[in-house]
């Protein structure tokens, strides 16, 4: 049972440092304010997991297991793999979950599974989840209102990460020009420059010094 922990253990470890370079994992801090800002305005648990099933952000009961790697075959999976929502209302039944290894540790807790998607590859899925009873009728109730909720949600992740791909990309390309580049603000500030500046101010002070 050690040995077994240990292996279990050194997977998780594993796949979280293979998360860290994730799309999703690089705008943890972001998703993580974001999924933080939910609480005042939805009754309900959710959690953000990223394409290596490594779960990102969490509120509630998702929270305690912020870092936890789901394992392949879970509804997580299929979604990641189909790009399609999913609601489901008993993980022990339903189909979608029947490859779930950790389908006997199921808390039976009725959820929605929305695909975050990035130039049409699904790179990670938000949760929501109700576990007690008046959670769940509430559930029911407004399943489509929570269903367009979380498209939402899934959207502005989207956003913020074409963002970080165009802010990196235009870096990338001012890095590689060989005149030296400085952008400031109008008070003075320096916002940002690229390796060029830093080299050529490197060699400013040098020849002051000398």
């Amino acid at each position: 049972k050690i040995i077994t922990l240990e292996i279990s253990v050194c997977r998780n470890r594993f796949r979280e440092c293979k998360s860290m370079g994730s799309i999703l994992y690089r705008e943890k801090t972001f998703i993580t304010e974001m999924v933080n800002s939910t609480r005042p305005v939805i009754d309900f648990d959710i959690y953000v997991m990223d394409e290596n099933l490594f779960r990102i952000a969490g509120t509630g009961f998702y929270e305690q297991y912020v870092g936890v790697v789901l394992s392949p075959g879970c509804a997580c999976d299929y979604v990641l793999k189909t790009g399609k929502p999913v609601i489901i209302y008993d993980p022990i039944e339903n189909p979608i979950c029947s490859e779930c290894r950790m389908k006997h540790l199921c808390f039976r807790e009725y959820m929605i599974l929305y695909p975050i998607i990035n130039d049409g590859k699904t790179i990670g899925v938000v949760g929501l989840g109700a576990f007690d009873d008046d959670k769940k009728e509430k559930f029911k109730k407004m399943e489509d209102k929570l269903c367009s909720y979380l498209g939402n949600l899934c959207s502005l992740i989207s956003a913020k990460v074409r963002e970080s791909e165009y802010s990196n990309t235009i870096e990338k390309i001012i890095n590689t020009v060989d005149d030296s580049i400085m952008l400031v603000d109008y008070e003075g500030q320096v916002l940002f420059y690229n390796k060029k500046a830093i080299k050529y101010f490197i060699e400013e002070k040098t020849q002051m010094n000398i």
